[in-house]
């Protein structure tokens, strides 16, 4: 029986030694897309989307100029996180459009709508009409909703700062 310590010893000498055989081994070589390959991304695809009537980019693939060969090289620099409030997409830009849809459509929400199943639980009269389908005041999920539009509007003002979506979030 050798002892605990010979065993331990043992143990690390194979780990790295199949540390060296992954470094060693270099993975397939990545072949470079054919000329004019493009991948289709649609402009937008938020509710309302269908594949039919929907707008598509075209974007062109990446050339790859050298092949990846073992382990990658450790990073140099971090990323940092930054605030949407820095943030400004470009005016008339795919982006942009797609932001300015989702802004009308949290525009087109009433916030009485999403409050109402939250004052009927509170014994306060509702404001407005209860919302449909998971929102519908016989759901077991009636409420939900209200954290994820909270969010969006979140976002979008911090990227737009619009100011009925601030009053918006006050409100709620």
């Amino acid at each position: 029986r050798r002892p605990a310590a010979a065993l331990r010893k043992a143990t690390e000498e194979e780990l790295a030694a199949q540390s060296r055989r992954q470094r060693e081994v270099a993975l397939p070589r990545q072949t470079e897309p054919a000329a004019g390959t493009t991948i289709a991304c649609p402009l937008y695809s938020g509710p309302g989307f269908g594949k039919a009537g929907a707008k598509y980019t075209e974007l062109h693939a990446i050339n790859l100029h050298s092949p990846y060969q073992g382990l990658p090289e450790p990073p140099t620099a971090t990323l940092q996180q930054f605030s949407l409030r820095r943030l400004r997409l470009l005016a008339g830009s795919a982006q942009w459009a797609s932001m300015q849809v989702n802004l009308n459509y949290l525009l087109s929400i009433d916030p009485d709508t999403l409050l109402w199943a939250w004052r009927r639980n509170a014994g306060e009269h509702p404001k407005g009409r209860p919302a449909g389908g998971w929102e519908a005041p016989h759901m077991e999920l009636r409420g939900h909703f209200l954290g994820h539009y909270l969010s969006a509007c979140a976002m979008t003002w911090a990227s737009t700062n619009h100011s009925v979506l601030d009053g918006r979030m006050r409100y709620v």
